[in-house]
């Protein structure tokens, strides 16, 4: 150990020689989140799982000196720390951005039992450590002085470690302003990525790394609907009522959601049709028809009005919504069709003339059909593997996995390009710490139906008559050697159709 007069620091054999000595995962996290990325003490007990972007690999810390200001400084991970961090998340359950990650043990007497450990944890089993390895002078800030050190040892410029220690000075701040993110990495990267030739060679064969599987960003997009959307504002530009028709999961309900506008009137419940149109009625009232509303209700407070309207009869409601409105003056959106009643057809045979109406459905019954005369129909389908591979790609930018291509082509099969499947299954692996292959093959869809494999029967019936090619000198017939080399020549090029082989519907 190497001292200095009231600074503690330690070489980075003698750093690594003390986290090898630590058993318990937990503390030797925190030990190597202090030689690491030279935390304070109290900036490590206060870290959130928010606080790490593991896409990136790197760091996000706020300045606890500074209480009045929000200050931040981006630190990058070693690889020796991101690894550490997967181990410890691995059995983790139920993950959530605002988490501490090192939770207190000690059950409070209050419902948040989310609070960190204390300082006096932390120096408390430093303390032991010192004892057990005989080093006195082991403590958290010597832990930060070894950062320090062994970066101004290695090179780094002491620009950069001002900017990554996060010293308070006016300058330090805007020194640390204008260093490059991947300046930073370079620098961490020299420090613990060193290796011998024949580390290097071993890592050739080593397993693919373990990936830290979490991000708190989430997005919204979709993918191949580009043509539908198009179509349907076609429609609108042209007063066309528009049916959109596919089956669960494709994608009705977002492509209603894409139509926005003031001139909205939302259809919600098909069962109670009186209650629909009233609510349509008020609706136009409380809006752009209040004038209207003051004329023919003058004698009548809202409360009185709004009874008299409840009791009126569909048909005289729907003659008092198209009397108040101009014709295609507004869209009626509904979302779904499926379970239509007689009396709605009625009401929609009356209204489809004076309003665009988009509309979606699963399907329609052909006796209830009539008010469909008019429409134009989108049928929707699930998506081609081009589309599917690129909404998953887009919906999985920030999830980590041990093996990317399984992953992409597990979904695909699991959803058979179903958009709602593809989102269902992307959710439910970010809901996983660690995506290793093993657990992607387990994490199956509800909606997919069990894969037949028929590669084992069909090699076996390819490989029984290869073997005629073997016996045509027995029986002397020539045939036989003909059928036997085409079947050898169907094992060799079998892998290219035996995925075809499959069963996978949705």
């Amino acid at each position: 150990m190497t001292t200095e007069p009231h600074i503690h620091y330690f070489t980075k054999d003698q750093t690594d020689t003390i986290l090898s000595l630590i058993q318990n995962v937990r503390q030797r996290l925190i030990c190597t989140i202090m030689i690491d990325c030279g935390l304070r003490i109290s900036e490590v007990i206060n870290l959130k799982y928010s606080n790490f972007n593991f896409k990136s690999k790197s760091l996000i810390v706020k300045s606890l000196k500074k209480k009045d200001k929000n200050e931040y400084r981006i630190i990058p991970l070693s690889d020796r720390l991101y690894l550490e961090l997967a181990e410890y998340m691995n059995n983790k359950k139920n993950i959530h951005a605002d988490d501490y990650i090192f939770k207190t043990k000690i059950k409070l007497e209050t419902d948040n039992q989310n609070k960190h450990i204390t300082r006096y944890a932390v120096n408390k089993y430093l303390y032991r450590l010192s004892k057990k390895i005989n080093l006195e002078t082991l403590h958290p800030h010597a832990l930060r002085h070894s950062f320090a050190t062994q970066h101004l040892c290695a090179g780094t410029p002491i620009e950069n470690i001002k900017a990554m220690l996060g010293h308070t000075s006016l300058n330090t701040t805007l020194i640390y302003a204008h260093i490059p993110q991947n300046v930073l990495r370079q620098n961490i990267d020299n420090l613990t990525n060193k290796k011998t030739l024949f580390q290097k060679i071993i890592k050739l064969f080593a397993q693919k790394k373990t990936q830290i599987n979490i991000s708190f960003h989430t997005g919204n997009l979709v993918i191949g609907r580009t043509h539908e959307i198009k179509q349907i504002h076609d429609n609108l530009d042209r007063k066309i009522n528009t049916l959109i028709q596919g089956g669960v999961g494709v994608g009705k309900s977002w492509l209603l959601n894409q139509i926005t506008g003031n001139k909205l009137l939302k259809f919600d419940d098909l069962a109670n049709v009186k209650k629909s149109l009233a609510n349509m009625l008020i609706y136009l009232y409380d809006n752009d028809k209040e004038a209207i509303f003051n004329i023919v209700y003058a004698k009548y407070d809202k409360t009185k009005a709004i009874e008299k309207i409840t009791r009126e009869s569909v048909r005289n409601l729907c003659d008092e919504i198209i009397k108040i409105t101009t014709k295609h003056e507004y869209i009626i959106i509904i979302d779904s069709l499926d379970y239509i009643t007689n009396k709605a057809v009625q009401t929609l045979e009356y209204l489809k003339d004076h309003f665009i109406i988009i509309a979606s459905a699963r399907e329609v019954k052909i006796d209830k059909s009539s008010f469909l005369w008019n429409f134009d129909i989108i049928r929707l389908k699930n998506l081609n593997r081009h589309e599917a591979i690129e909404l998953i790609e887009r919906l999985s930018y920030n999830i980590q996995s041990s093996d990317y291509e399984l992953f992409k082509n597990h979904i695909y099969e699991q959803s058979a390009g179903n958009p709602r499947a593809i989102y269902e299954l992307c959710d439910r692996f970010q809901k996983e710490p660690i995506l290793t292959a093993q657990k992607i093959r387990a994490i199956r869809h509800h909606g997919a139906r069990q894969e037949i494999d028929c590669t084992i029967m069909i090699l076996i019936v390819l490989a029984s008559i290869a073997c005629l090619r073997y016996l045509n000198h027995e029986v002397e017939n020539n045939s036989f050697r003909f059928i036997g080399g085409c079947a050898l020549v169907l094992m060799i090029i079998s892998r290219y159709f035996i995925k075809a082989t499959k069963r996978k519907t949705f």
